[in-house]
């Protein structure tokens, strides 16, 4: 920086002297805490003589301010910034600050570190904190079609916004078991690991639930006709009724084998009806 120049006065007696008349200073460099200051008086005109004096350089007292800051789980660390008071002469900082480790998501004190102004400054530093945030993630349970009867996949869901090298498990549940065309399933108790770790602390997770369609179970009654109907044993007709207790109205797929069910329904009471009253006529002989 620049030189220090303390004001100087000398005195006859009670007589104040004046500079550039009576007597010229001269100081040394006088620019750092290391060396001791020096300044020397010599006198002229009506006077003779000369004196000289060392004197201590104290360093100057600036403050620092950290800024606090912080960043999404799972990103890199933003640069640690700081604010400063008291510099002078263009004198510049040196150093860095730091934080203390750990990537979980929390607080952690910014410490003053290597920060420095050099030996000419006395630094009262102040902290602050950085923040690791949660992690945004979002896990979708994929729509799904099956036949009804049979369970859905377990595996069929998406986790959006995972660190790189992370993983998400998670639960899905059907919301019906009966046949429709507008059923749903909710996906819940996602865990995420890392390295075989659970961090699933570090995440705010959202769920979306997928689409469920429950097709029915046409297998049992594919070879039944209302031509072949009449021979028909009990467990064609239990096969025909148990499609229509568990129609719910599946689109035009569904309301196709509806009505082909009623049909055979029709054609089963007629032939039972048919078979009763050959029963009663044989009973008459």
């Amino acid at each position: 920086g620049e030189a220090i120049k303390p004001t100087i006065t000398v005195k006859d007696g009670d007589k104040v002297l004046t500079a550039g008349t009576d007597y010229d200073v001269t100081y040394g460099e006088n620019i750092d805490t290391e060396t001791d200051g020096f300044v020397k008086v010599t006198l002229k005109g009506n006077y003779e003589g000369e004196a000289e004096e060392t004197f201590t350089i104290n360093p100057k007292p600036i403050t620092v301010k950290a800024d606090a800051v912080s960043k999404i789980y799972g990103e890199t660390d933003p640069e640690l910034t700081y604010q400063i008071e008291g510099l002078v002469n263009g004198d510049q900082m040196s150093g860095e600050l730091k934080r203390v480790e750990g990537e979980n998501v929390g607080t952690y004190a910014i410490e003053q570190n290597t920060l420095t102004a050099g030996n000419n400054y006395t630094i009262t530093y102040t902290g602050a904190e950085f923040t690791v945030n949660k992690r945004a993630v979002t896990v979708t349970a994929k729509d799904q079609t099956i036949v009804y009867g049979t369970e859905i996949s377990g595996a069929e869901y998406t986790a959006a916004g995972l660190v790189e090298g992370h993983t998400a498990t998670a639960t899905l549940t059907p919301g019906t078991a009966n046949v429709t065309a507008g059923g749903s399933i909710t996906v819940s108790a996602a865990v995420i690991t890392a390295d075989g770790a659970d961090v699933t602390a570090n995440y705010e997770i959202t769920y979306m639930d997928g689409k469920l369609v429950i097709q029915p179970d046409t297998s049992k009654i594919d070879g039944l006709t209302t031509e072949n109907v009449t021979s028909a044993n009990e467990e064609d007709i239990e096969a025909v009724q148990e499609m229509l207790e568990n129609a719910d109205s599946i689109a035009e797929e569904w309301n196709t084998i509806s009505e082909t069910c009623k049909e055979l329904m029709a054609r089963i009471e007629e032939v039972r009806a048919e078979n009763a009253r050959i029963d009663a006529a044989v009973s008459v002989y």
